[in-house]
């Protein structure tokens, strides 16, 4: 989502981009495309996408505008993440009874004996 001004809010990629600036620069670019009846293989060097994401972006743009630029899953918890209660009762088995564990045995002595399996 969006801020409801010209904003948009997230994270970082792996480009070290936030995930808003990301966003910007194809909403910005694909509006520039649109509005002057650019370029799209030069939009789609400037994005590092191909002709056809340009298209498909394009026709995003026509239906749904800036809404169209943001990522599905923003503002939504992981599957994968852990709940509040099992952050609590692993940092408690951490401290109290494997507080002598490398982090490796402790992941392994969760997996054992405590029904908690991380993959590492």
């Amino acid at each position: 989502m969006y801020d409801g001004s010209q904003n948009f809010i997230g994270g970082t990629n792996e480009k070290g981009r936030t995930k808003n600036e990301k966003e910007e620069l194809k909403y910005l670019t694909i509006k520039k495309l649109v509005e002057t009846n650019g370029s799209k293989k030069r939009a789609a060097i400037k994005l590092d996408c191909s002709i056809r994401s340009i298209n498909r972006m394009i026709v995003g743009y026509k239906l749904e505008g800036k809404e169209f630029f943001l990522h599905g899953n923003r503002g939504r918890k992981p599957a994968h993440a852990l709940s509040e209660e099992e952050k609590t009762e692993i940092e408690q088995l951490y401290t109290s009874k494997y507080f002598d564990c490398t982090y490796t045995s402790f992941a392994e002595y969760l997996a054992e004996n405590e029904k908690y399996l991380f993959i590492y």
